[in-house]
């Protein structure tokens, strides 16, 4: 069975970028800002509806980085602007000053509820908790490994509380880092596991190969492989639930080939024995003009086409 999906927030278009610069210089008001922010948010959502993807993603353009609306949180605040990996992007470093106890309800203000299609599946991508817990800074380690457990596991469970099907935990530390702490991310996910709760781990910016034992503690539900990375060759013998394929690569603007694209995981399909396949980008479409974003979208849907989904 196949399956797709787009993880990860979505860029804004230029006509939002304009009004929120505005807005943020006191050009425009609240309602004026809340106006096209709103169909900014309906645009993206109506276009997974129309392209058939298999679950509809939370568009998410309005979070500036996967990591900044839990510095809303007491105990936790944005530092520095910080590159993120080898990108020319950037995210507010976490800062934990002390435990951080999770808010019942939080991460609700964060997402759109509002604006998810009926009887559609939902989906969100978060921060995995390793990749939290890399990118930030605290005093005291046990501090900061509780702290981002509370918030993580806290935010799953709101949101598959709120009707999502599954959350997309984004995870790139444990495919670029070479020095991953396996008992550290052992750690965080046994407590995630034991609650029972969907979701997949996403990993880009390397090559996972080596890594597929640890993945399948971790991810009972599914993870996923960035075919940028991770050639395919040699992946045998994989029982999973599902195996996630980051088959188009949302950090260049080069459009991949369809044909190509879909003979590669039938190819694979016959070595594997997982329950589902699911395709997605390998990372943000945020890396990506919204122009392009969308065009990437649309490729992905036609690769779910043409795989009979």
């Amino acid at each position: 069975m196949y399956e797709g999906y787009m993880m990860g927030i979505f860029p804004r278009s230029d006509s939002l970028i304009d009004t929120w610069k505005k807005w943020e210089r006191g050009a425009v008001d609240e309602d004026g800002f809340r106006e096209v922010l709103d169909k900014a948010l309906e645009d993206v959502v109506r276009n997974q509806v129309v392209v058939g993807l298999s679950y509809v993603h939370d568009p998410q353009i309005d979070w500036h980085d996967m990591f900044r609306p839990f510095t809303m949180l007491e105990n936790i605040s944005a530092g520095p602007l910080t590159r993120f990996f080898e990108n020319n992007t950037f995210y507010r470093k976490p800062i934990i000053k002390d435990l951080v106890e999770y808010e019942t309800g939080f991460i609700n203000n964060y997402v759109h509820r509002d604006k998810m299609p009926k009887g559609r599946k939902w989906i969100v991508t978060l921060p995995g908790p390793y990749t939290f817990y890399r990118l930030s800074e605290y005093r005291d380690d046990e501090v900061g490994r509780k702290s981002i457990l509370n918030m993580v596991r806290g935010a799953v469970e709101d949101l598959i509380g709120e009707g999502y099907e599954f959350i997309v935990l984004a995870e790139p530390a444990l495919a670029y880092y070479q020095d991953v702490d396996w008992e550290i991310v052992s750690g965080f996910y046994t407590p995630l596991k034991e609650t029972g709760l969907k979701y997949r781990v996403h990993l880009y910016f390397g090559d996972v190969k080596d890594r597929i034992n640890h993945l399948k503690e971790i991810a009972p539900y599914g993870f996923s492989i960035d075919m940028s990375y991770t050639s395919l060759e040699g992946l045998e013998a994989l029982n999973l639930d599902t195996l996630v394929l980051g088959v188009v690569d949302a950090q260049n603007t080069l459009m991949e080939r369809v044909d190509d694209t879909v003979n590669r995981i039938r190819s694979l399909e016959k070595k594997l024995s997982c329950k589902n396949i699911a395709v997605t980008n390998n990372t943000d479409f945020d890396y990506l003009p919204y122009d392009m974003a969308e065009a990437k979208l649309m490729l992905l849907s036609e690769v779910l086409r043409r795989l009979g989904a």
